[in-house]
């Protein structure tokens, strides 16, 4: 058995965004189990994400999206479970539930948060470096209809090179990766450690917006 954890933290054009997102995954002899919350307090967001995977597929997914409104909470969860390559997905608006299907396959899953990036360019680089990315929507907040729902992109992924990264004053071991489609443009640099875990990205979401996100608190197996 063996865990690790971390936080994610944004920055904006140099400036702390408000954005972090605590992690923790804990590798047993039945699988993986990884829970993510991000908080997004400059637009009163919470984001949860619980997941299990065995021998490296997904087998179930929970997201829970809530934003504070004038007037209370909105909440939205969703149930992602895989079973023999297919898919079928449980959304809760807390009014009523709706059941997706679909049995795409050959298509990398990305559950939202950065812990999960590393797997994703690893398993598009298997693929060959392009293929078709599934990501639950949160886009745009006002889209109630669309949250959490399947969005699908064709993306592509490339490793550069080895290299290394300073988290919490350790110099430690990494792959550069170049990861483009849905909306990060070429030139979007993602770098993952020998463990599979992101240590840090750099998006030029625009002229004039600059995003980064940086590990710290990084605990991991020696």
């Amino acid at each position: 058995m063996s865990h690790s954890r971390g936080i994610y933290s944004y920055f904006c054009n140099g400036e702390a965004a408000g954005i972090e997102e605590t992690w923790e995954c804990e590798d047993t002899s039945s699988g993986r189990c990884i829970s993510s919350v991000r908080y997004a307090r400059p637009v009163g967001i919470v984001l949860r994400v619980d997941s299990i995977e065995t021998a490296g597929k997904f087998q179930s997914c929970k997201l829970h999206w809530r934003r504070q409104l004038a007037d209370g909470p909105q909440e939205i969860s969703a149930d992602y479970r895989f079973d023999n390559g297919g898919l079928t997905i449980f959304v809760h608006d807390g009014q009523q539930e709706v059941t997706l299907q679909d049995a795409s396959e050959n298509y990398v899953f990305s559950p939202l948060m950065r812990i999960y990036t590393g797997g994703v360019l690893q398993q598009l680089c298997a693929m060959g470096g392009s293929g078709q990315v599934l990501v639950p929507y949160i886009v745009d907040p006002e889209q109630s209809g669309q949250l959490l729902r399947p969005s699908w992109s064709q993306r592509e992924a490339l490793a550069l090179a080895e290299t290394s990264l300073e988290v919490d004053g350790r110099s430690l071991a990494c792959m550069e990766y170049d990861y483009s489609g849905g909306e990060y443009p070429s030139g979007t640099r993602f770098w993952i450690d020998e463990q599979g875990v992101l240590l840090r990205y750099c998006w030029q979401q625009d002229s004039h917006t600059h995003w980064e996100v940086m590990l710290s608190d990084y605990e991991r197996p020696a």
